[in-house]
């Protein structure tokens, strides 16, 4: 799998690998989601913050929360005018949020909301 859909999510173990098999998605069991190539190439800085999920919401934002339902990370990327929306590890290693087809976010190295 290399894409989530709206409300869908991963758990602490869980992976997405890009359709080259080139790269991976991780959520650690320490909290941190990282994308690995041979090393590690981006992450969220949530390790050892204790986070149990990685939700896509339907408002477009890719969220972290805890387990007592706390969010410790977001994309940043909250539209009351979502649509079609799908996170997907593409090929060159970026995790890419897409709003009925249009790029709105991806990891960086510094992520960047609002894509043009």
């Amino acid at each position: 799998m290399n894409s989530l859909s709206t409300n869908q999510e991963l758990r602490r173990g869980d992976i997405l690998m890009s359709e080259n098999k080139q790269y991976k998605a991780c959520f650690e069991d320490n909290g941190n989601l990282v994308i690995y190539k041979w090393s590690q190439i981006w992450d969220t800085k949530t390790g050892n913050i204790e986070a149990s999920r990685v939700l896509l919401q339907d408002d477009t934002n890719l969220v972290i929360y805890t387990d007592t339902g706390l969010a410790v990370w977001h994309s940043n990327t909250f539209s009351p005018e979502a649509k079609q929306v799908r996170m997907t590890l593409t090929n060159g290693g970026q995790l890419v949020i897409d709003n009925h087809g249009e790029t709105i976010w991806r990891s960086g190295p510094t992520p960047c909301p609002n894509v043009e």
